[in-house]
């Protein structure tokens, strides 16, 4: 089995519910046999992972690790399978900033915009009353008659 002794990307992008771990030399090291192999960025340097199913999207791509004048090729989909990459992924994830989604019905949402309408209106008068506005005070008046109807 290949254990991961050290994972830090190089660069890290969020965008969306996709995350980009880019490596460069040496900042993933692997143990096999007793021996230890530095990544190298000959053929693939970056893992693609889907935040909303949680998992790793570019399984072809190939990395290769160094020891001496041995070389092993891995995929991340045989990393992923015969090592314990997972564990190490995981602090990743869990600092990025959580998302909630709120899910509200459309009439919920029109329930909302008319609270915060009333409510508005309501700040106006209060405004048209404070700098002794009548006009303005009875246009608001009527608008906010209007619309608790």
């Amino acid at each position: 089995m290949i254990k991961i002794q050290y994972l830090r990307p190089f660069h890290i992008k969020h965008t969306g519910d996709k995350l980009r771990l880019t490596f460069s030399n040496e900042q993933l090291t692997i143990a096999k046999d007793e021996q230890e192999f530095h990544f190298i960025a000959i053929e693939g340097k970056e893992m693609s992972i889907d935040l909303k199913t949680m998992q790793i999207e570019n399984l072809s791509e190939v990395f290769v690790f160094q020891c001496g004048n041995r070389f092993i090729r891995l995929s991340l989909y045989q990393m992923a399978i015969i090592s314990d990459l997972d564990k190490h992924l995981k602090p990743i994830l869990d600092m990025l900033p959580q998302t909630e989604v709120i899910e509200t019905s459309t009439d919920e949402a029109v329930a909302i915009v008319a609270e915060l309408e009333k409510q508005q209106l309501m700040d106006a008068i209060d405004v048209a009353l404070d700098n002794r506005r009548e006009a303005l005070f009875v246009e608001l008046s009527n608008k906010l008659q209007e619309v608790s109807l």
